[in-house]
């Protein structure tokens, strides 16, 4: 009897910090990646970041320039319009709707729900008539010419195009509708080793030091992901670091939750221990 419980407390331990494991990037994942609030939350204020800004005014200037024929006496004053455009407070709303609206039709495309903006390709692009919208009157008054005719321009500008960002937008759409319900089974399933184990002290200690092994690891694998990102020193490598590390804030506090509760658990396991100890002589 006691070695059926031994055998059924390890197999459930085991499996509580396997879905542990794959639940906490899942989570992240599906909250960070796919939820548009906390998607704009994240990635709105980096309009802040000066490499950000330098990425979006050479795609808007660029933008511009495939739309309209600016002659070349006014490609200086063209990109100091559209750069005073972006480093200004009155863009912040404008890049606000762009960054939300291209999230939704992009979750809508991971999801199949109909045609959006590729995501899982690895890059990030922003709907480009909000921020248009922003720029035209600037740009008439800068005597731009044929600068009215933009306010018809659709589609997208590539923000950033980054390998991390891909594997990011793959595991959220591929944990799309179980992504959390994994930490709350493995949570169950540790709770349950610990009430099946005839030592369960030690089923504590052992399940604790796992949990902390598994946000060591994790926080690793996410520092490495957003250390990556960012390695190279052009605008667009330093812009996707600024987003991946924008999206891993809500990583980090998955891994510090983990790290804490295997924390709780192996001083609670060596209380029992030592308990049982004391008992027992």
């Amino acid at each position: 009897m006691l070695t059926a419980r031994r055998f059924l407390a390890t197999l459930l331990l085991l499996c509580g910090l396997a879905a542990v494991a794959v639940g906490v990037p899942s989570s992240w994942a599906k909250q960070s990646v796919l939820d548009t609030d906390r998607y704009t939350e994240a990635v709105a204020p980096l309009i802040e970041e000066p490499a950000v800004r330098a990425t979006i005014t050479d795609a808007l200037v660029t933008a511009v320039e495939s739309q309209l024929s600016v002659p070349d006496a006014l490609a200086g004053p063209l990109r100091r319009v559209v750069a005073g455009v972006v480093g200004s407070d009155a863009f912040v709303p404008a890049w606000e709707t762009a960054v939300r609206s291209s999230h939704e039709h992009a979750v809508a495309a991971l999801r199949d729900e109909g045609k959006g903006l590729a995501l899982d390709d690895g890059t990030l692009r922003v709907e480009l008539a909000p921020l248009v919208e922003a720029l035209v009157p600037r740009l008439e008054a800068a005597g731009i010419p044929g600068a009215s005719a933009l306010k018809r321009v659709n589609g997208t500008i590539e923000l950033v195009s980054s390998p991390e960002l891909a594997t990011a937008a793959r595991a959220a759409s591929a944990v799309d509708r179980w992504g959390t319900d994994l930490l709350v089974a493995g949570t169950v399933l540790l709770l349950a080793a610990v009430l099946v184990s005839p030592r369960r002290g030690t089923t504590l200690v052992v399940g604790g030091l796992g949990l902390l092994v598994v946000s060591a690891v994790h926080l690793a694998l996410f520092r490495r992901l957003t250390a990556d990102a960012g390695a190279d020193a052009s605008s667009t490598r330093e812009t996707a670091g600024l987003v991946i590390a924008a999206l891993g804030d809500g990583a980090e506090g998955l891994v510090l939750a983990t790290a804490v509760a295997g924390g709780v658990a192996v001083v609670l396991g060596l209380g029992v221990l030592l308990v049982s100890r004391r008992a027992v002589s």
